[in-house]
């Protein structure tokens, strides 16, 4: 909201110091920045089912922000489809993920886990979310396995 202060000049240090009126007032206000709003995307080394990392191996998504002036947080799930979590990845739900002011890119690494069944290409998907009580989508990124 808008705040305000005063600059109050005196003759000297008693006479501030003594309740005497200043020579010189002025007032200053200011109202707080509008928080800057960032637009979130995700791809990962293991995106498309051409690019599927050999299972046993680790994912690496790279989440990109729209800008970079100041600190940002937003909360990530993995998302089962044809992989599984716990069974094929190290899945996780509302992780943080923080942006430092000045930064746009940040990586997670999700290990994938070795399994003796001969499949086809699975995959799962890293979803972003800027509201824990929402989880209103944001960005989605995919990761293929083979």
């Amino acid at each position: 909201d808008k705040e305000r202060f005063d600059l109050n000049i005196y003759k000297s240090l008693a006479a501030a110091n003594g309740g005497s009126s200043p020579v010189v007032k002025s007032t200053a206000y200011m109202k707080d920045a509008k928080a800057p709003s960032y637009d979130y995307s995700i791809i990962s080394n293991s995106g498309t089912s051409k690019e599927a990392i050999t299972e046993g191996k680790t994912v690496v998504f790279t989440i990109t922000r729209s800008g970079s002036g100041t600190e940002s947080k937003v909360y990530g799930n993995t998302i089962n489809k044809s992989a599984i979590t716990g069974d094929d990845y190290e899945g996780f739900s509302d992780k943080e993920i923080i942006f430092k002011a000045n930064q746009k890119t940040v990586t997670i690494e999700i290990p994938t886990k070795v399994d003796l069944w001969k499949e086809t290409n699975e995959f799962f998907n890293l979803e972003l979310y800027k509201n824990v009580a929402t989880k209103a989508t944001i960005a989605t990124g995919s990761a293929f396995l083979n």
